[in-house]
């Protein structure tokens, strides 16, 4: 028996040592076919669809004409702000202090009965916490904190804004505010999809 156990083992360490085998990769690509497809629209509004990789595959009729965004444009300036202000992956990135002015953008969108975030000036947020109280409670006052931190003014955003979404392929749409709460923001939904 004992025999046994030291030829097993003499085995077991002997392969232990031995080199592995040479890995051989092999690079694939993936093929995709686009088909023609009739997307059934609706009369009354504006629509369109797209897919990453193929861009817009179809939009209404009615998609030529630009609209006002409301806050799918704040998803623009989430890109802007990332652009100027780049985040690694699990980063917080840097701290914004919240100043009066901010406390001014609070009151302004409360007084107008958008939706708001409540500051206090001498308050901070990350990058990444302003981000998401900018696209998930979809917050115009920290629009407004996000383009000031980033671009140092709301005219340095929205000159910046637009080349971005010109540079997309995005032209039938006008960013004039970070928030979208403006009419004068708009864009269709083909420029949308490319968004």
């Amino acid at each position: 028996v004992l025999g046994i156990f030291l030829l097993a083992l003499t085995g077991a360490v002997w392969r232990y040592y031995q080199p592995l085998p040479q890995a051989v990769f092999k690079e694939t690509k993936q093929q995709y076919s686009q088909k023609a497809y009739e997307f059934s629209w609706p009369a009354t509004s504006k629509s369109a669809a797209g897919a990453v990789g193929f861009g817009v595959l179809g939009a209404s009729a009615t998609d030529e004409t630009p609209a006002p965004t409301a806050s799918v444009i704040k998803v623009a300036t989430a890109l802007a702000v990332l652009e100027k202000q780049p985040l690694s992956l699990n980063e917080a990135g840097p701290t914004i202090t919240l100043t009066a002015e901010d406390e001014d953008y609070y009151r302004e969108y409360l007084a107008k009965d958008g939706s708001v975030t409540a500051v206090t000036a001498g308050g901070t947020l990350s990058e990444y916490q302003a981000l998401q109280t900018l696209l998930l409670p979809s917050s115009n006052n920290i629009s407004k904190t996000l383009a000031r931190w980033a671009f140092g003014s709301q005219d340095a955003y929205t000159a910046y804004a637009n080349s971005m979404v010109k540079k997309l392929g995005m032209t039938n749409t006008r960013i004039t505010d970070a928030s979208g709460f403006s009419p004068d923001t708009v864009s269709t939904p083909s420029d949308l999809v490319k968004l």
